[in-house]
């Protein structure tokens, strides 16, 4: 949407020719909207009233819209499709799926009063967020597990860590910020940011020494907006959303600084299994995993079984204090984790719903999803399970998927994503029970055992105590889906083939009303998420 011509801050150097033509005409050969008129007809008259603004033009909301984005516009002008950000921005659908029009109370009861609804995703969230107690049995079981964690940080990466960001390195944080995101509780963007770090650079340069020396932020900049995204169409389920926070732009520097000097240690300091957020690794290795596991154990006549764990809010669960002991095993230097805990303990939140915020709440475990660092923290709190796996496979307690000579398939995580492969035997499911029991009283995770699925490799009749699990077993004439790719056992590569089809159809037919020049229909077919989709599932 942009505002008539004549409303913008003096003549644009952008129309170049396209000042001579009619504005109506230009209106119409970009299928522009007046931006002012829909506002005004929607958010009420002051919204875009410039006598709101003083007669100050440049004040106005939608004037400071159109002045960031009118380039864009004339751009679409005069390039019509051709393979931009811009372009491919237009081709997503801009579905209303966001609106929370009722939710299931702990009653069960629908509530679809305003503020009964906010009311209980108040308590859910609130509920959500509050650590549990801690016993003197989960304080025992973290210490067992966390020693067989190694200390993988050396002096020179956690001198590295500790190091004060120097105005470079702070500059370069600032200017990769991602762009077009929405902004925290102050208000500021990416853009604002780096459209004014020449008169804004000093203060920042500021800000990040002082949160270096105190360790800490202040207590704005660790106040969040949580804003929901549905995972499904059962919107009605508060456990269907996807909480994501919104954080001010200091928070997402200092958090960015951490996460740029992790990265490039995590491939040394993380197990192999972990496919997420580990540089140099693949989702598709995970895939292929799987796929091998299935060639070869029909191949070799074993039978196994491969259980997808679904952890519930895996996230939002995180212990704060198994997380800090865990990053101590690990051996980082405790200058850097009092920085981190700066950014994590003392959090707190309200989330948007509709237009309107909830009561503020405290933020005693988790680690938010929105935050730069928090998918690499995720990735090292996955590392004492991985090595539970390991150490129970290594006293022949548990005993993977023998893939030839000594080697073996056990575990391969992507995220909090965890497929385990075991021989199918009752007694060595009740002890990868136990184990993950074990996990889950350690770290405050919860696996959650209706939504965890369990395929046999090798298709055969299923023994009796496997419908006894309480997991959903996966049935031969029915899809399983392992990291968003269709498989089946056995494996069909016509029904595999089928569902690539479908979904390719599906998004085309999307497309298919958008009159795009051919040039632009190939651009959108090799850029899509389909060539993705595709590459991974034909592996």
């Amino acid at each position: 949407m942009v505002e008539y011509i004549e409303d913008t801050i003096g003549p644009s150097p952008l129309m170049e020719d396209q000042e001579r033509r009619c504005w109506d005409l230009v209106v119409g050969s970009g299928d522009l909207v007046d931006a002012r008129l829909c506002a005004s007809m929607t958010k009420g008259p002051h919204f875009t009233r410039q006598a709101w603004y003083g007669e100050r033009l440049d004040q106005s909301r939608l004037d400071r819209f159109y002045i960031s984005e009118r380039g864009e516009w004339i751009h679409h002008i005069k390039k019509r499709d051709a393979p931009t950000k811009f372009f491919f921005a237009r081709l997503k659908a801009k579905l209303s799926q966001e609106e929370m029009s009722g939710v299931v109370d702990t009653q069960g009861r629908l509530v679809e009063e305003e503020g009964e609804v906010l009311q209980e995703v108040h308590k859910f969230y609130k509920e959500l967020y509050t650590e549990e107690v801690e016993t003197e049995e989960c304080r025992t079981k973290r210490e067992q597990i966390l020693r067989l964690v190694d200390r993988g940080f050396t002096e020179e990466q956690n001198r590295r860590l500790e190091a004060e960001p120097d105005k470079e390195l702070i500059t370069e944080i600032v200017r990769d910020l991602p762009k077009e995101k929405s902004p925290g509780l102050d208000g500021v963007t990416a853009e604002i940011l780096v459209l004014g770090w020449e008169f804004m650079q000093q203060d920042c340069f500021w800000m990040v020494g002082e949160v270096w020396r105190r360790k800490s932020l202040w207590g704005k900049d660790r106040k969040g907006v949580i804003k929901l995204i549905p995972k499904n169409k059962r919107k009605h389920l508060l456990q269907n959303w996807r909480p994501i926070t919104l954080l001010t732009t200091t928070y997402k520097i200092i958090a960015k600084i951490f996460a740029r000097r992790l990265k490039e240690m995590l491939p040394a300091l993380i197990d192999e299994q972990q496919t997420g957020f580990v540089a140099g690794r693949n989702i598709i290795d995970n895939i292929l995993s799987l796929r091998l596991a299935q060639e070869w154990a029909q191949v070799s006549d074993q039978n196994c079984i491969f259980i997808k764990l679904d952890f519930m809010k895996a996230y939002d669960r995180i212990a704060h204090g198994y997380l800090w002991d865990t990053l101590r095993a690990m051996g980082m230097g405790q200058d850097t984790l009092e920085r981190i805990k700066g950014l994590v303990v003392g959090g707190s939140a309200v989330v948007h719903v509709n237009g309107l915020f909830t009561k503020e709440f405290e933020l005693q475990r988790g680690v938010r999803q929105g935050c730069p660092l928090a998918p690499l923290l995720f990735a090292m709190f996955t590392q004492p399970l991985m090595r539970l796996l390991r150490e129970e496979e290594r006293r022949g307690n548990i005993h993977g998927m023998n893939i030839g000579g000594e080697s073996t398939l056990l575990h391969q995580l992507f995220a909090d994503d965890t497929g385990i492969s075991i021989t199918m035997e009752e007694q060595q499911f009740a002890r990868l029970q136990e184990v993950i029991r074990e996990y889950e009283q350690a770290s405050g995770a919860r696996l959650n055992v209706q939504k965890s699925t369990i395929m046999q490799l090798n298709p055969g009749p299923a023994p009796e105590w496997l419908a006894d699990t309480g997991c959903e077993i996966a049935r031969p004439d029915r899809p399983f889906v392992y990291l968003g790719v269709q498989t089946s056992s056995p494996v069909d590569e016509r029904s595999i083939t089928e569902s690539i089809v479908q979904k390719m159809m599906k998004k085309l037919n999307h497309w298919s009303n958008k009159l795009l020049s051919w040039p632009a229909k190939t651009c959108v077919g090799s850029k899509s998420p389909i060539s993705t989709h595709v590459s991974r599932t034909l592996s």
